[in-house]
């Protein structure tokens, strides 16, 4: 026994796997107790490649154990895995996470800065191959590279979250760059079932903590001082529920972003407009063609009233849809919901862009899109009223829209270079308004230091 402790050591590909629980590690060493080592444990190179598990039972039991040797030419990697996926029944999110760590091996085979040279296959995989080997996507490889790289944002505790099970790993990587407190405080709500996914968690966090930082901004978004017109949030659509008063609000009018990934944001959105409409509020969003259904789907599922889809028609195409068709786009629809009570004034369902040479002087140099926004402002709100766009994108043609039409803004972004633009659009906007027009901005954002921004200040 005391020979092949010394002789043989274990292989990093072994540990690619999940190690076995202690309790049931434990039941294994009885069963080898009392009926020997019945699959032989195997050998490249001199060191263990498959059946670590069985090696260290049969010294805790006491069993001689059996060897079995791989030929030096073969592809243990490759071995291992098809052992390992007939054998255990693996997540995707475990699948991914290994796959991502056979892609992070040098190209001798070995994670860089570990084990030595005889120990390890030949060949590298890039996370492609790795993806094929294990049975994942890409993306998953992608994914798992966010939450497992050494130096990575993500919190040890969502690390273990993801491995044990409590989280995707595509969970884990949408919380990478929230700062640590963040990640571990919408962890501990998914756990207590308080979330169902550690995004809208992690929004909630977020929006709650510019609210202990920011309570004189919040108090100013609830009873707004006479003049002032925009606020504007650095905060996800899941954390303004805490940032803007409910029922305060007289139309949600945004364009949020139009990739499957960001699917999630329109069920924050739906929730939003339930907290933040008046009665007879509307919500008026910009939509993806090739993802309507699953976009209604989300915006379905609160108290909102399905009211109709405009048609906003842009002059030029505005991008392609996704594979296989590549249809250029030339049209958006605009989903309108409303809380009871709402009513339109007629008017036609078609929002139609004019060309940059038919701008006016004021929009001269607008993105279609800037311009697009204003003009739903316009069709949809009076004078007075208090519009809000959660998901600006950088583009505040829905800011600049509700200032043309006389109307109160509340902005918010989750990115901060979205709010920098909107911020500089601001600036410039004020430069051209006239001396007795009060125009004010505040600024609230999770981790913001010190109180917000002072009147007439961005």
């Amino acid at each position: 026994m005391t020979a092949h402790v010394q002789r043989y050591i274990f292989s990093y590909l072994v540990r690619l796997f999940p190690a076995v629980p202690h309790d049931e590690f434990a039941e294994f060493v009885d069963n080898v107790r009392e009926n020997g080592l019945i699959d032989a444990i195997v050998v490249w190179r001199g060191a263990i490649v498959d059946g670590w598990h069985r090696y260290l039972a049969c010294l805790a039991a006491g069993v001689a154990p059996r060897f079995t040797h791989l030929p030096d030419n073969a592809d243990p990697l490759v071995f291992v895995v098809a052992k390992n996926l007939l054998r255990r029944h693996l997540t995707t999110s475990q699948r991914a996470e290994i796959a991502y760590r056979i892609s992070a091996l040098s190209a001798r085979g070995r994670p860089r800065g570990e084990g030595t040279d005889g120990e390890f296959p030949q060949r590298s995989y890039t996370q492609a191959e790795a993806a094929r080997l294990l049975r994942v996507s890409r993306r998953e490889v992608g994914y798992a590279a966010r939450v497992f790289s050494p130096d990575g944002p993500v919190d040890p505790q969502v690390r273990r979250a993801v491995q044990q099970g409590t989280l995707r790993v595509s969970d884990g990587a949408t919380v990478a760059e929230d700062p640590p407190e963040v990640q571990r405080e919408a962890l501990a709500r998914v756990v207590a079932k308080k979330h169902r996914t550690i995004a809208s968690a992690a929004g909630q966090v977020k929006g709650e903590i510019a609210l202990r930082e920011n309570e004189e901004a919040w108090e100013s978004t609830r009873a707004r001082p006479a003049g002032e017109t925009v606020t504007i949030h650095h905060s996800a659509v899941s954390g303004l529920h805490r940032l803007v008063a409910a029922a305060s609000v007289d139309a949600i009018i945004t364009h949020p972003p139009g990739t499957a990934e960001a699917l999630p944001l329109f069920s924050d959105l739906a929730s939003f407009a339930g907290h933040a409409l008046k009665p007879g509020g509307v919500m008026v969003v910009m939509a993806h063609a090739a993802l309507l259904p699953r976009i209604i789907e989300r915006l379905s599922r609160q108290e909102l009233k399905w009211i109709l889809e405009f048609d906003l028609q842009f002059p030029g195409p505005q991008g392609r849809s996704g594979y296989p068709y590549r249809v250029n786009i030339h049209r958006r629809p605009l989903l309108v919901y409303a809380k009871s009570g709402f009513s339109l004034n007629g008017g036609s369902d078609v929002i139609a862009v004019p060309t940059p040479g038919e701008l006016s002087e004021d929009r001269s140099g607008w993105h279609p899109v800037e311009v697009a926004m204003a003009m739903t402002v316009e069709r949809f709100t009076q004078a007075g009223q208090v519009v809000c766009d959660p998901s600006m994108l950088g583009r505040p043609g829905s800011m600049l829209g509700a200032m043309e039409n006389g109307c109160i803004f509340i902005g918010a972004d989750r990115d901060r270079s979205s709010i920098d633009r909107t911020r500089e659009v601001l600036r410039q906007s004020q430069k051209q308004e006239s001396p007795e027009t009060v125009v004010s901005s505040r600024a609230t954002h999770p981790g913001a230091s010190g109180g917000p921004a002072s009147r007439g200040n961005v």
